[in-house]
Order: structure tokens, then sequence, then C-alpha cells
């Protein structure tokens, strides 16, 4: 969804569909591709399952109307404001509109690179500042809650789970392992092993091989 926010030339490579189909996990591609208005290719590399497809994809490939994210109102008023300040300068070659986001966000790389490009500071002109300066919301935390609802929304359209408790065992482990007192005792555990192999393991492979 970020990526298509930048351009338009995009093939989404959905891996792993062979651990997928083990957890009898079920994911509409078609459907997907439907969604993304992208050429979506299941693949499987570690099988070479899959690759075929996608060289054909790359090859072939089509331009075509693609997901547009919808932000909130305000959110949208913000970036219209922002895009036509920036009708100041000759910025046509560029995403006007992932530019103005990234602007309103106060990201420091696309404000040093948009400062670079035009050679004017931007973090000086009282017009930007003005538009900065007067937002009511947090725009970085909307655009995340934005990117996470749509996600889970097009998750829900095209994942299928024939088995509902399929990570069941990962979260088991999880659990296990990342607590604050199982993840010291795995750690530690880990640590004496690795010492045993140094010290002692060692030697065994050494007798063997002289």
């Amino acid at each position: 969804l970020q990526i298509l926010e930048i351009k338009k030339e995009v093939i989404v490579v959905v891996n792993l569909l062979d651990e997928a189909r083990k957890k009898k996990i079920k994911i509409d591609l078609e459907e997907l591709s439907n969604i993304l208005g992208v050429p979506v290719v299941g693949c499987s590399a570690r099988n070479n399952e899959g690759i075929t497809t996608l060289k054909e994809k790359i090859k072939n490939y089509q331009e075509s109307d693609t997901y547009k994210i919808k932000y909130s109102s305000y959110l949208e008023s913000q970036i219209k404001k922002m895009e036509k300040y920036l009708n100041k300068w000759d910025l046509s070659k560029l995403n006007k509109r992932f530019i103005s986001l990234r602007l309103l966000a106060k990201d420091d790389l696309i404000i040093n690179k948009i400062s670079k490009m035009i050679n004017y500071d931007l973090t000086n002109d009282l017009d930007y500042l003005e538009i900065v300066d007067n937002l009511t919301e947090n725009i970085e935390e909307e655009i995340i809650k934005t990117f996470l609802k749509i996600s889970f929304s097009i998750c829900d359209k095209v994942v299928r789970y024939d088995n509902l408790f399929w990570d069941k065992k990962d979260r088991l482990i999880d659990r296990v392992v990342t607590n604050k007192i199982g993840s010291f005792v795995v750690m530690g555990l880990f640590l004496v092993i690795i010492f045993w192999i140094t010290i002692i393991g060692s030697n065994y492979i050494s007798d063997f091989l002289f």
C-alpha cells in the first residue's frame, strides 16, 4: 500500500505459499489483484514455485488503475492544501500527493530532499510553516491507522483459515521464549550450549580430524 502511493508499476509477490498450505491458509490471489489493481503472483521460492509466472508478469506488465488510499476528510483537505503550496515550484516529475503527505508528516528526509531539489529551505518558508504548525491531528498516526484499517479489511476479503487455530503452536512458543522469565532461560541455555561447543565440543572435532 505504501509503495502504491509512490508509483503504479508494482507487482505483488505472495511468498511462502507452501507454509500457508501446511497451515491450511487459503489466499485468493485473483481477488487480491482485483482489489489492489496490480498483478499478484503466488510463490514458494524455496520450491521454485511460481517463479516462471512471475517472470512472465514482469515481461508483459501493463499499467492499470491501482488502489487509491483514502484518508480522513481532514487529512485529505490538508494534502490538497500542501499540493497547492507546492505549485510554487516545478515538481511535475514527482508524485505530488505522496510528497505532500510526507511533508505534512514532517518527514525530515523528504523535507531535506525537496529543499535541495528546489534550492530553497522549506523549514524557513512561512507558508509551509503555517500549514504544518496549524495541523490539529497527528498526521503520522493518522497514516498508520489508515494503513492498518485498509490492510485488515483486505485480509478479511482474501484470506481464509480452514484451521482457526493455525497459529496456536507459534503463539505458545512465543509466550515461552519472549516472556520476562522464559526469554532469560532460553538465552542462558543457548549460551551454555555455545560455551560447551567452544570449550569441550570442539575437542571431539579435533580428535576426529587429527
